[in-house]
């Protein structure tokens, strides 16, 4: 999605007249880079599903992440996309086909006929099943789970040692809905109340595309803010916002072009450029059905050792199981080598 850059003036004053320290990880730092479970294990199971969560605990995480959306009676959720089909049974449910509709698209691409999940309460919307989005995936365990709340993650998260990652998804346009209503007065100040109200001893990483949601948070909370980039807008972007955050989460490629005819650029430096701003760099997202560069081989342990030998701290992945093996080899070759 886009930025507003008009915007961005306003908020460097805003960060020059008010910043603090962040608090960095909950655990010590370490050099092996932390492996984000990129809506849980979604490479096997439904994105956001509580088996998608739980059998990335399993597989050894360090994260979790979930997609905060909003249900009409503004409940928070765990899903990528404010629209339904994708991800849910709703198209097989004639109960809600009347309730399909248009909206304007917020990643550009014209409009969007869909169900919409703000126009459903939680109590609709607990009556759909998840599927996997993807048609090269496995559908086994499709209409088999529910919708997670932001809680259910909470509670899935509390129950190990796995820290949560967790993204404001157009956390503009639910504010303004909130507005509307005059019953809640922010997405940022849900998220941070629910954190708060659940007295979470743990690892806890708060993410947005949108720079003012950043700002909002840092007002609230010391826990470690990220910005997520995916355009040259959201870059420039971050030299405004530095004072707040402990890292940046970057598209890959803008680590390394990927160009149409499957071949990669040359390094663009953003990492290194990063961690000379003193900001930790999360890379999304790897994983292991990708049309991957002819120049690696179309391997993703070829891709993986691309970017663990640029010094990224985190890799966002479908995929857990693949990087962690990965990351266990690299740590037995640095052993071998000591």
């Amino acid at each position: 999605m886009g930025i507003n850059v008009l915007v961005l003036p306003i908020i460097c004053v805003i960060l020059e007249a008010a910043s603090g320290n962040k608090l960095g990880y909950a655990d010590k730092k370490r050099d092996r880079p932390n492996v984000i479970a990129h809506r849980g294990f979604s490479g096997l199971y439904p994105s956001h599903s509580s088996i998608a969560y739980e059998e990335a605990i399993k597989s050894g995480a360090d994260f979790i992440e979930c997609d905060l959306q909003f249900t009409k009676d503004e409940v928070g959720v765990c899903t990528h996309d404010y629209w339904l089909s994708a991800t849910t049974d709703i198209s097989d449910r004639p109960e809600f086909g009347s309730r399909k509709r248009n909206l304007l698209n917020f990643e550009g691409e014209g409009k969007k006929e869909d169900w919409l999940i703000w126009d459903f309460t939680m109590a609709e919307v607990s009556r759909l099943r998840l599927k996997q989005d993807n048609v090269h995936r496995s559908k086994q365990h499709d209409g088999m789970f529910g919708v997670s709340t932001l809680q259910d993650f909470i509670n899935i998260g509390k129950n190990s040692d796995v820290g949560l990652n967790i993204e404001t998804k157009i956390p503009g346009h639910y504010n303004n809905l909130f507005k509307k209503s005059n019953q809640m007065e922010s997405v940022e100040g849900y998220l941070v109340d629910m954190l708060t109200k659940n007295q979470l001893q743990k690892k806890v990483v708060l993410n947005s595309f949108e720079p003012g949601s950043l700002v909002r948070m840092d007002s609230l909370t010391r826990l470690p803010l990220y910005l997520l980039t995916w355009t040259e807008e959201q870059l420039e972007s971050i030299i405004c916002l530095k004072e707040i955050l402990s890292g940046v989460g970057i598209w890959k490629n803008q680590v390394l072009p990927y160009y149409e005819n499957r071949t990669i650029g040359a390094n663009t430096g953003l990492v290194a450029k990063l961690h000379k701003m003193n900001l930790k760099v999360q890379v999304y997202t790897f994983r292991n059905d990708d049309t991957l560069p002819f120049q690696q081989m179309q391997d993703p342990y070829y891709e993986l050792d691309t970017f663990y030998n640029l010094g990224v701290d985190s890799f966002f992945t479908d995929f857990p199981p693949t990087v962690i093996r990965f990351l266990d080899h690299k740590q037995s070759e640095l052993q071998d080598s000591s």
